[in-house]
């Protein structure tokens, strides 16, 4: 290669996520420096070297830079503070290790692991040393390219016949100090990829290892592709020139190594005795070339519904929502290694769209937690309240069989849209309390007014149900829709009773009181209509006044069959001139007792039986009233 040919482009970038400098060894690591932080999106200064990147990302991570339309972490060489680690300087099989190169997204120091696999040239007696892996030295303004020099023995031609060369290197990330690896996407770049008039006419070549998404170009080029390996034209760039059109980088996404190879092959003959210029490669991590144009490939898009009735229409829709409860949710794209290729944060509406995705195995995930490019996938969790209803790829009925807010996606040669999430809002129990009621004593029972039972869906949801967690303390039995219920006997799952939309119970609940005045709290939970259970119970609470006061008198009697035998659980009311009540269900003899009725005070007495129709009483209660009996209609 040759001098520098002067072309920067000063690029700043503004963005919510920003960063301050850092420095390691009085050498900046990448080209952004960072001090690494928890958030992506913390508020710092973002601080970009000259570089001629153009056309940023949609979508950037922090410490990460925009390269060609693609979010990368910058590598930079530097080959004065490189060490050996196994075998020797210039010769094939050494491994050098080049310290704190770059950070990853998530803020892990990388090192890169450099190996030298293997050296050809058929003009060079000893085919096993070579003149020198980099060497930055003779190339200023590239220090942080690896930049071999393929060369003739003592700068002569050997023999009579073509220069063929190449050198080829396996590069490998790992975490700093470590030989654990690190995977990070990278834009490896070769540039000066040019050619010469030497022995007939000299192309150089340039390839890359499988396992890239693409190789690109300029949009115009001198070089030709054929599978991995990119060819020069005969032309010579002059200088050390970074023109794009002797330019090609490969982009490998979420890798933790890859193999370049420099080369040049002549079509003619050399003299034996002559010379040509030093062949020098230089491979470059930090986007140094502007192309153009961007990486292409296809978008993913999709949207997150409000889905209020999940899957019970067995589609995944209703309302988009990126921020539900106040809380930003994100749609990653996951490798098939598990490692996440790209963030997005859903927009208000519910959309999402990942514009570069190129082709490959896929799965999106829908999450709170926001991750790191080139990590393990972020912990799948959700906005407090909310819970998943499920997944499709598609706009129209149909889901993925698993309502685990992850969704496969194969990505080929034409976009993906509708990849789409459902999320909904739990139910919420109220807590309410109950007039006061007077505790009959006995085995006598008392209603819940339905009203002290509540219950609200906040997202469009309906709520049918509750669900009585626990017996209640303070009671000797509760009565669920005519079910008598102990300690012993109450279900350990709790007993579920319909209700209507405010989460009020479609079904008598009473409770027997222990003597003397208590506070009964009944614990429940509220049900919506997909199933889903409020997160915290809510309670009904029912204060109990000791029993008959002064100014309070009482009715007893029996209810009784055609047969002149005692009717069990009839219910009998007493309903004073103002609509409130008192109710009482008679014994397995027929007997009942109200209590706490107001005395001077008229009443209308009711009998409700399955079995038999009675006439309403009307009565006057001054004092205790007894022998109140009542026979069926005929």
């Amino acid at each position: 290669m040759k001098s520098l040919a002067s072309l920067f482009c000063l690029l700043f970038f503004a963005s919510s996520a920003v960063f301050a400098q850092f420095q390691v060894n009085s050498k900046k690591i990448s080209a952004l420096s960072v001090v690494p932080v928890a958030s992506t999106f913390a508020t710092t200064t973002v601080k970009y070297s000259d570089r001629a990147c153009s056309n940023f990302a949609d979508e950037i991570s922090a410490l990460a830079i925009p390269c060609n339309g693609i979010s990368v972490t910058t590598v930079t060489f530097n080959a004065a503070a490189r060490t050996i680690e196994t075998g020797t300087n210039n010769t094939v099989g050494v491994r050098y290790r080049y310290p704190s190169v770059g950070v990853a997204p998530d803020g892990t120091f990388v090192d890169a692991l450099v190996t030298v696999l293997s050296y050809s040239n058929t003009q060079d007696a000893d085919q096993t040393t070579f003149r020198d892996a980099d060497t930055p030295s003779a190339v200023t303004g590239f220090e942080e390219n690896l930049q071999p020099s393929l060369e003739q023995e003592s700068d002569v031609f050997l023999n009579n016949g073509p220069w063929i060369a190449e050198i080829r290197y396996r590069i490998q990330f790992v975490v700093s100090g470590t030989s654990t690896p690190r995977v990070i996407t990278i834009a490896a770049t070769s540039i000066d990829n040019d050619g010469s008039n030497s022995c007939g006419g000299l192309r150089e070549n340039v390839s890359y290892s499988p396992g890239f998404a693409q190789i690109l170009l300029s949009t115009t080029t001198n070089q030709s592709v054929s599978g991995n390996v990119v060819t020069s034209p005969l032309t010579n760039q002059a200088g050390i020139g970074i023109g794009a059109n002797f330019a090609s980088s490969a982009l490998y996404l979420n890798v933790s190594e890859f193999e370049w190879t420099h080369g040049f092959s002549t079509s003619g003959n050399c003299s034996a005795g002559g010379a040509s210029t030093d062949r020098w490669g230089s491979l470059n991590l930090t986007c140094q070339i502007n192309f153009g144009q961007n990486f292409s490939a296809v978008a993913v898009s999709g949207t997150v519904f409000n889905d209020v009735n999940g899957l019970t229409d067995a589609t995944v829709n209703g309302t988009g929502i990126g921020v539900p409860g106040g809380t930003q949710v994100y749609v990653s794209l996951i490798d098939s290694n598990g490692n996440v290729v790209s963030i997005v944060p859903v927009n208000a509406n519910g959309t999402y769209t990942f514009p570069i995705v190129f082709p490959g195995n896929y799965t999106l995930q829908l999450s709170s937690t926001q991750g790191f490019e080139s990590s393990a996938a972020p912990p799948q969790t959700l906005p407090s309240n909310f819970v998943l209803t499920g997944e499709n790829l598609g706009a129209g009925a149909g889901n993925d069989g698993a309502v685990d807010g992850q969704l496969a996606v194969t990505v080929g040669g034409a976009a993906v849209a509708n990849a789409n999430f459902g999320i909904q809002q739990r139910p919420i129990a109220g807590d309410e309390t109950a007039p006061t009621q007077v505790n009959p004593g006995g085995s006598i029972n008392l209603t819940v007014p339905p009203g002290t039972f509540t219950a609200t869906d906040p997202d469009g949801g309906t709520v049918t149900a509750i669900r009585i967690t626990s017996f209640p303390s303070a009671v000797a039995s509760i009565t669920i829709n005519g079910i008598q219920y102990t300690s012993a006997t109450f279900p350990t799952g709790g007993v579920t009773i319909p209700t209507n939309a405010a989460g009020n119970p479609l079904q008598t609940v009473e409770f027997d009181p222990f003597e003397g005045p208590r506070t009964i709290i009944i614990a429940f939970v509220a049900i919506d209509n997909l199933g889903f259970e409020s997160l915290n119970p809510g309670t009904a609470t029912i204060p109990v006044s000791a029993g008959t006061t002064a100014g309070e008198a009482n009715i007893t009697g029996r209810v009784l069959g055609n047969d002149g035998r005692g009717v069990a659980r009839a219910r009998v009311t007493a309903m004073a001139p103002d609509g409130s009540v008192r109710t009482a269900l008679t014994n397995p003899f027929g007997f009942y007792l109200i209590v706490g009725l107001d005395v001077n005070t008229a009443y209308v007495v009711t009998v409700n039986s399955k079995r038999y129709t009675y006439e309403q009483r009307f009565v006057t209660v001054n004092e205790n009233l007894t022998g109140l009996d009542f026979i069926p209609l005929h």
